[in-house]
């Protein structure tokens, strides 16, 4: 899960991160979560091995394009 900032976001973002299905979970320790400035926006299921992106908490600040695999997209908030 990531870490970081716990409060309500500021403003709504114009767009948030969407996982794809190229997501590999990085073997279940994502790079995307290390990246992620907020807690508990970025979540790694283990039943599908992905990472899942919580819209509501994402503030759209596109550090998660670390990924190594460019499993994430940006959609409209």
């Amino acid at each position: 899960m990531s870490r970081g900032l716990t409060g309500p976001r500021a403003k709504k973002p114009v767009q948030v991160a969407r996982i794809t299905d190229a997501c590999t979970g990085c073997g279940g320790v994502p790079v995307c979560q290390d990246h992620c400035p907020i807690a508990e926006c970025m979540f790694w299921v283990t039943e599908s091995g992905q990472t899942q992106v919580d819209a509501a908490q994402c503030i759209g600040c596109r550090r998660c394009l670390a990924c190594p695999f460019e499993a994430i997209q940006f959609v409209p908030a």
